[in-house]
């Protein structure tokens, strides 16, 4: 029994660094990388994030709790991230398997009171009526076509 629990553990705790590693790049932690602490913090939720559950788990919320706590910082971290996965620009998360639409419930599967995905367009400074705030603004239809516009680029937001 002890053998087959080790034999189960070794390859998961690999494939959680190896995911780490792909989330926090090598300068993610850099001041000039104001996500890198939210992208190490998100790691607890990887398992959500890639439905491999169907709730996050108390883990993944306590890690993520500051965007509930007027963190906007993190909360703009997190709409980033829905946004590059909806136009795939971010190969790393894409071969991980994480899926926006859960990443689009993620604050209210946590049972976050202040923490919106709604609130998105307006933390990103994105017009109301444009292809990207239409990512949040649209998060309850089963899927949303992908828009036409090109992506919005942050050059601190490229190693993810």
């Amino acid at each position: 029994m002890v053998l087959k629990s080790r034999s189960i553990l070794l390859p998961l705790l690999l494939h959680f660094l190896i995911i780490a590693h792909c989330l926090v790049a090598e300068d993610a932690l850099d001041d000039s990388n104001p996500c890198g602490i939210f992208f190490t913090k998100f790691t607890a939720c990887l398992r959500f994030a890639t439905g491999k559950i169907r709730t996050p788990n108390k883990e993944c919320c306590d890690s993520i709790s500051d965007i509930n706590n007027d963190e906007e910082k993190d909360m703009l971290c997190l709409c980033y991230l829905i946004q590059r996965i909806h136009h795939g620009n971010s190969t790393h998360l894409m071969i991980m398997g994480v899926q926006e639409t859960v990443l689009l419930q993620l604050p209210s599967a946590c049972n976050f009171e202040y923490a919106n995905v709604a609130d998105c367009p307006k933390l990103m400074e994105l017009p109301p009526d444009s292809p990207d705030a239409a990512i949040f603004n649209n998060f309850t239809s089963s899927a949303s076509p992908p828009s036409a516009s090109p992506p919005l680029t942050y050059a601190w937001f490229e190693g993810v």
